[in-house]
């Protein structure tokens, strides 16, 4: 559901969370958990006009590099946890 509301911010430009629950047809309160969640992987940033809160997608250029990066380090991290499984397996064993 989270790319839902990316594309929504990448297709109408910077929007108010109410206006993205309308449109999109979710409660509020689920909208504001997601865009919190997309914040903090910095795939949208969020900005003050007026006091209201508007939230904008980061450029698709930058949602791929995001993408990229993310693949590539959990790629790692599964290439460590296969050569510390193979390590494991190769210690003797407690008497």
């Amino acid at each position: 559901m989270p790319t839902s509301y990316t594309c929504y911010l990448l297709e109408n430009g910077a929007s108010i969370a109410s206006m993205i629950a309308k449109r999109l047809g979710i409660k509020r309160v689920t909208v504001y958990a997601a865009l919190d969640t997309l914040n903090k992987k910095q795939l949208i940033s969020s900005f003050q006009k007026n006091n209201v809160t508007y939230f904008e997608s980061v450029s698709p250029e930058e949602i791929v590099n995001i993408c990229h990066k993310k693949i590539t380090e959990d790629m790692e991290l599964e290439r460590l946890h296969q050569k510390t499984s193979t390590s494991r397996d190769e210690c003797p064993k407690p008497f």
